[in-house]
């Protein structure tokens, strides 16, 4: 944590000194984000906030990184709108199709959060029923798919629908599983799925490659309060 006010302000710095820099967006976001993992809302929404004075894109990402501190502060419903807003959004420029998908995929995290699993679950099923946009990076698409599936696992879980649950975490192990932090809490979900349903030899195999994989992820941490 101590490195993060040190990196802060040397963002900030730069900021000052080059504010016609081609990465002058880009640095706003990054002290943006770096106020948020220090929980400073206020300041964060402060340079996400000058974002939107970019270009389009810069625009509605900058939007869709505001809704997302709105709801980190459990401000859900005033989230959900910003990122309808953002998924509302007709512009004909690439990267903005990838900017709609995870404003999808951050308005389904609020209604979880809500206990509106259900609607999540439908959010997140009609996205995937949608063909994907091909300018969307493989290695972006692969992660946004991820953490789509991921999100329905925790939908479906919180619908006592474990069978759909287990299948959800098991796509991201199997096909989506680029992003380290998403596939460790898939493996993290099996473990438990795996025990519940009576099937220790997978649950291990499932815990086994966590502690392997991702020992030093936040779902290895966990590992003690979940069942061998």
């Amino acid at each position: 944590a101590d490195g993060i006010p040190s990196s802060l302000r040397r963002v900030e710095k730069v900021i000052h000194q080059f504010t016609r820099s081609i990465h002058y967006y880009e640095l706003l976001e990054l002290a943006g984000d770096l106020e948020a993992a220090q929980g400073r809302a206020d300041k964060a929404q402060e340079f996400y906030e000058k974002m939107i004075e970019g270009p389009p894109l810069i625009t509605l990402r900058a939007r869709r990184l505001s809704g997302n501190i709105l709801a980190s502060e459990d401000r859900h419903l005033e989230a959900i709108r910003v990122f309808e807003k953002v998924q509302s959004k007709n512009l004909d420029l690439s990267g903005v199709e990838q900017e709609k998908i995870a404003a999808c995929l951050d308005q389904a995290t609020s209604l979880i959060a809500l206990s509106r699993s259900d609607e999540a679950v439908s959010l997140i099923q009609e996205m995937l029923l949608r063909e994907f946009p091909e300018e969307v990076p493989i290695s972006s698409a692969e992660e946004l798919l991820g953490k789509a599936h991921c999100l329905l696992g925790q939908s479906f879980i919180e619908m006592g629908k474990n069978q759909e649950a287990l299948i959800a975490y098991l796509t991201v192990d199997l096909v989506y599983n680029t992003n380290p932090d998403i596939h460790a809490e898939s493996l993290l979900q099996l473990i438990e799925l795996w025990t519940q349903g009576g099937y220790p030899r997978r649950a291990a195999e499932a815990r086994e490659k966590l502690v392997n994989s991702y020992p030093e992820s936040v779902a290895a941490t966990q590992l003690d309060s979940s069942p061998e």
